[in-house]
């Protein structure tokens, strides 16, 4: 059964520099156990509470540590994890493991259906007169053009084009 005196070790422990990165044995049902004696305290509970959100942020702390390791390599879980923060090891982990694989290799997947999205805006149209080289809206070079040139623009550009009889949609 946890008591005061179990709760201030495992907090001096945890925050000894000796221990840095690693978790304490603690019981299985430490959190369960020190909600009770929190909830059942009327004269410690400040004292408590500082005592149990120490224990929990170096802790988690130290977990945080655990699993970004282990998304860069084949790192085991860290020992003496109570069950509640197994399963934030392993949430934690997944997002990492999530994050990464979204950030470095779904650029080349987005920038491929961006550079299809500007293919699908992009229209064709005969130039009426000629036309000096122009910058387009995706600030591209296009010309400089002759009377009856034919040639693939951006939607924006065209209209622009269109609406001044420098050009025609074909």
């Amino acid at each position: 059964m946890l008591t005061y005196a179990d709760i201030e070790e495992i907090y001096s422990q945890e925050k000894n520099r000796k221990n840095i990165g690693t978790l304490q044995k603690i019981d299985e049902n430490f959190y369960s156990d020190f909600t009770r004696i929190y909830n059942s305290s009327e004269e410690h509970k400040d004292y408590l509470g500082k005592l149990g959100d120490g224990i929990y942020t170096e802790r988690v702390q130290k977990i945080l540590i655990h699993a970004l390791r282990a998304s860069i390599g084949n790192i085991k879980e860290p020992p003496n994890m109570a069950r509640e923060e197994k399963e934030i090891y392993n949430k934690i982990l997944e997002l990492i493991k999530t994050y990464k694989s979204e950030l470095l290799f779904e650029k080349e997947k987005n920038n491929t259906d961006k550079e299809q999205e500007k293919k699908l805006l992009e229209v064709k149209v005969r130039f009426l007169n000629s036309c000096p080289g122009i910058v387009g809206d995706d600030l591209r070079r296009y010309g400089p053009f002759k009377d009856d040139d034919v040639v693939l623009i951006t939607e924006p550009l065209a209209k622009i084009l269109i609406n001044n009889k420098f050009a025609e949609l074909i």
